[in-house]
């Protein structure tokens, strides 16, 4: 049986996304590259984009930078309490710096995995559902 060909517009469609964040996510690899037909058409398998998204729903195996892991641990301690940057850096110790670029970009990628959310008043708690991932 043939794989049903889809267009940008329809991909972009079933996806729920605009035209522009679909070929953001291509020039990044994001996203399965088209199958390029006579002229130069481009057309996505239905079969690939399936694919592509029970990937993302797969559990994955995240390996988090050492200042990561330190904010998680001082969360999971926590016991789902909101604690501010400042509160999280102090039990951490030594030179966190709640402040600084790296502690950002830290930050977030836990909200990025799922692993944590923010609030702007109330700071940062850990996801309830982290327990069970596979990070390290």
């Amino acid at each position: 049986m043939l794989d049903r060909l889809l267009t940008l517009r329809a991909v972009a469609r079933l996806l729920a996304v605009t035209r522009a964040t679909l070929r953001e996510w291509l020039a990044r690899g994001d996203f399965p590259p088209p199958v390029i037909l006579h002229d130069g058409v481009r057309r996505w398998r239905t079969s690939a984009v399936t694919a592509w998204l029970s990937a993302l729903s797969r559990p994955r195996k995240v390996n988090l930078p050492p200042l990561a892991e330190e904010i998680l641990q001082v969360l999971r301690e926590a016991e789902g309490q909101w604690m501010v940057g400042g509160e999280v850096a102090a039990q951490i110790g030594g030179d966190a710096d709640n402040a600084s670029g790296h502690w950002i970009k830290c930050v977030r990628l836990l909200r990025e995995e799922g692993h944590i959310e923010t609030h702007n008043r109330r700071g940062m708690r850990l996801q309830p559902t982290t327990d069970g991932l596979d990070i390290g």
